[in-house]
C-alpha cells in the first residue's frame, strides 16, 4: 500500500533560554487514498494560532489518545470542503508557538538553555498519522535560534548569517534539530564508510575515539555481509543525558551519554547495543507502529548478534541467544502483536529475533545471507514479502513453517 506524502516549508524560531518555539509553515499533504478529512500530531505544549486553506472547512483538537510514540502530544482534525483524491495536494498554513521543556521522564525531546533535542515523540512540527505510522515527510525550513548555538544532524544542514537551513536528503517520517552552544567532533573515515562523533563535553576523548573507531567496524561488517558497495556515513550525537537511550534516523544515531562511560565498563554489551543501531541504517522500512515491526527490530538485534559472534565469539553469541530464548517463555505470538503492549520489548528483541536464529540454522548461512541481500533490495518490507523471498530461496515449505512461529 501506498504511503501518503507531507512537504513542510517556512520558518521555526526557537528561543531555548524560555523553551519557547515559535513556527509558520506550509504543509502540503498528498493522501495515499480518498479524503475528506485528516489528522495531524502536535506537542501539547504548542497552541495553534493558525489554520488556513483554500479547501479547509474546519478544525478543532481532539480528545483521543495521540500514540504510544508521541505522548506528549494532541490530536487535531482537518475537515475538507471537498473529498480530495489520492495523490491530490492539500495546501494550508500553519501557525503555532509554545514551550517544550523535559518531555516526561525519558527527556528524550526537549528545549532547554542547555540542549535542544526535537523530533517526533514530542513534535514540534505537523506529524501526520497514517494509519498505525506516519506518512513519509520531506522539509526545507528555516530555522533562528536565540543566541550563540550549533545544530548538528544527518539531514542537510546549512550555517546562514541569521539561522540555520534544515532539509531533508531523503524521505522520512521524522525531523530532528539538535542544538548546542558548542560540540566537540572528530570524524573517522575507511574508504567509502565514514562516522562522525559529535559530543557536547570535553571529557571521555578515548570513550569517543573508541566509539567512532567500533562503529566503522560494524558499517564495514554489514556492508560486506549484505554485499553493500554505497558509501555509508553516519552521524553520532551523544546526547547530554543518562536516560531515554537512543534511537537512529537514517544515518543519524543519537546515544545518552552513558554510551561512552558504558564503552569501556560493559564492552560486549555496549558493542551489541551500537551494532543493534547500525543495523538499522538497513532495517528499517517496515512498519514501525504495528507487529511488523519485528521486520525492523527483531532484523536489527539478530544481525547485532551476529556482529558479536564476529567480533567476540560464537560462545558468547549463543549465550545471549540461549538469554533470550528464557525470555520469550509464555510471549504473545509475533503476529498480530500490540505494539503498545507491555510484552513488546521482549516479543520484538528477544522472540523475533530467537525465531531468525533457529531460521538461520536451519537454512543454513549461505541461504540465510542470500535471504537477507534479498529483503535489503526491497524499497520496503512486509512479513509477506519476506515469507515471499524465504520461499524462493529456502523452499515453500521452510517459508510455511516460518509463517506458522510467527503466530505461535
Amino acid at each position: 500500500m501506498e504511503k501518503g506524502h507531507l512537504l513542510l516549508t517556512g520558518s521555526v524560531w526557537v528561543r531555548p533560554a524560555a523553551q519557547q518555539l515559535k513556527s509558520s509553515l506550509e504543509m502540503v499533504l498528498r493522501p495515499a487514498g480518498d479524503t475528506g478529512h485528516f489528522t495531524f500530531l502536535l506537542h501539547r505544549g504548542l497552541e495553534l494560532e493558525l489554520v488556513i486553506g483554500e479547501d479547509i472547512s474546519h478544525w478543532e483538537y481532539l480528545d483521543d489518545a495521540s500514540g504510544s510514540f508521541s505522548p506528549e502530544a494532541r490530536q487535531i482534525r482537518v475537515d475538507l470542503e471537498s473529498l480530495r483524491g489520492a495523490g491530490d495536494a492539500i495546501r494550508l498554513f500553519v501557525a503555532y508557538s509554545g514551550q517544550i521543556g523535559r518531555v516526561t521522564e525519558w527527556e528524550i525531546n526537549r528545549i532547554t538553555r542547555e540542549w535542544v533535542e526535537l523530533g517526533l515523540y514530542s513534535p514540534w512540527f505537523p506529524l501526520v498519522p497514517d494509519g498505525q505510522d506516519v506518512v513519509h515527510l520531506d522539509y526545507d525550513l528555516e530555522v533562528t535560534l536565540e543566541g550563540d548555538y550549533r545544530v548538528v544532524g544527518a539531514q542537510r544542514i546549512e550555517g546562514k548569517t541569521d539561522g540555520w537551513r534544515l532539509a531533508s536528503k531523503r524521505s522520512g517520517q521524522d525531523m530532528v534539530l539538535l542544538a548546542a552552544p558548542g560540540f566537540h567532533s572528530l570524524k573517522r573515515t575507511d574508504g567509502n564508510a565514514s562516522m562522525f562523533v559529535h559530543r557536547t563535553g570535553v571529557e571521555d576523548q578515548a570513550a569517543a575515539q573508541a566509539l567512532g573507531a567500533t562503529g566503522l567496524d560494524l558499517l564495514n561488517f554489514y556492508r560486506e555481509w549484505f554485499s553493500d558497495p554505497t558509501s555509508r556515513e553516519i552521524t553520532v550525537v551523544i546526547a547530554p543525558r543518562s536516560v531515554g537511550g537512543g534511537y537512529v534516523r537514517h544515518s543519524l544515531m543519537v546515544l545518552s551519554e552513558d554510551a561512552l562511560t558504558a564503552f569501556e565498563t560493559e564492552a560486549v554489551k555496549t558493542f551489541k547495543w551500537l551494532a543493534h543501531e547500525i543495523a538499522h541504517l538497513w532495517w528499517d522500512r517496515a512498519p514501525s507502529g504495528s507487529w511488523e515491526d519485528w521486520l525492523n527490530e527483531s532484523m536489527a538485534e539478530y544481525c547485532a548478534l551476529r556482529a558479536v559472534a564476529a567480533r567476540y565469539s560464537e560462545k558468547i553469541c549463543e549465550a545471549m541467544v540461549n538469554d533470550k530464548r528464557e525470555k520469550m517463555k509464555g510471549l504473545p505470538p509475533v503476529k498480530g502483536l500490540e505494539r503498545t503492549s507491555p510484552h513488546a520489548v521482549d516479543v520484538l528483541y528477544s522472540k523475533g529475533c530467537v525465531l531468525l536464529h533457529d531460521l538461520r540454522e536451519q537454512t543454513g548461512e549461505s541461504a540465510f545471507t542470500a535471504l537477507l541481500r534479498r529483503l535489503l533490495a526491497m524499497e520496503a518490507l512486509s512479513t509477506e514479502r519476506f515469507l515471499e523471498a524465504l520461499s524462493d530461496v529456502a523452499g515453500p515449505e521452510i517459508a510455511r513453517d516460518f509463517e506458522a512461529v510467527l503466530r505461535e
